[in-house]
């Protein structure tokens, strides 16, 4: 069985606060699932970019 992993990424910002250009370590993430790149995609080994920015 292959590790699975959830995560949670939220904005706990008390205004109006817009957060940009999220990066995750990653490794080298892969997925048997389909994942959409404009919500999670490896740019390189170890570093995944969130929400497509």
């Amino acid at each position: 069985m292959e590790p699975e992993y959830t995560v949670e990424i939220f904005n706990a910002c008390v205004s109006d606060c817009r957060i940009a250009e999220i990066h995750v370590s990653c490794g080298w993430f892969s997925s048997v699932m389909m994942v959409n790149p404009r919500v999670f995609r490896r740019i390189s080994y170890g570093d995944c970019l969130i929400n497509d920015g």
